[in-house]
């Protein structure tokens, strides 16, 4: 996600992940059940990358209230 890297396959990415709030998708505190349920990507390329980010970072429990906020259940 870094702005310094302008490679053009993340042109991709940020067109699909516009309408979820870009960036600040990768903030959120989702499961992969939210992410089936939820969320829906044509690009199956989208859909790997945002698995693998779930699988590195979702914690199933809150640890403070900016946590709760950013929690899917909110």
């Amino acid at each position: 996600m870094d702005d310094e890297n302008k490679g053009k396959w993340k042109l991709f990415l940020d067109l699909e992940m516009e309408c979820f709030g870009g960036k600040m998708f990768f903030t959120y505190n989702l499961s992969k059940n939210d992410l089936l349920n939820r969320v829906h990507f044509k690009d199956p390329f989208v859909m790997e990358v945002l698995n693998i980010w779930i699988e590195v970072n979702f914690e199933p429990q809150l640890k403070s209230v900016e946590h709760f906020h950013s929690h899917s259940l909110v």
